[in-house]
């Protein structure tokens, strides 16, 4: 019976290495939490709301920090939060929740996509 478990890890071991070396690839997701405050037409974000805050990116190690001083200088605490991420670090995601809950955030999964980048700039969430 020891014989086939140090098989079975022996066998695994090579697999395990070799996706720590191998950093996770998420086409259209940043490597990093992204946080900022985001503007889109009358109603955009559901009746009377046009201002929201977008979370998007892979969940990296200092994340939660970065939202709690973000939220911490943001004073419209009713503004809602869409998220956008493929997951990541899963400590960081319990701490996020939890300070979300705290906060007693409308928070929301979509993605705010940029329609254009000059005057009159439009931004829309997507569920």
């Amino acid at each position: 019976m020891l014989a086939r478990i140090l098989f079975l890890v022996a066998m695994l071991l090579p697999c395990a290495l070799h996706a720590e070396e191998t950093p996770s690839e998420n086409p259209g997701f940043a490597h990093r939490l992204t946080i900022y405050l985001a503007k889109g037409a009358p109603d955009a974000c559901g009746p009377g709301c046009d201002r929201w805050i977008a979370i998007e990116g892979e969940i990296d190690g200092d994340a939660s920090q970065r939202i709690r001083r973000f939220l911490a200088g943001v004073k419209d605490t009713q503004r809602p939060i869409y998220l956008h991420s493929p997951g990541g670090n899963v400590e960081q995601s319990y701490v996020i929740g939890r300070l979300l809950r705290n906060r007693k955030a409308v928070a929301r999964v979509g993605r705010t996509i940029a329609t254009a980048c000059a005057a009159g700039t439009r931004w829309t969430p997507h569920a």
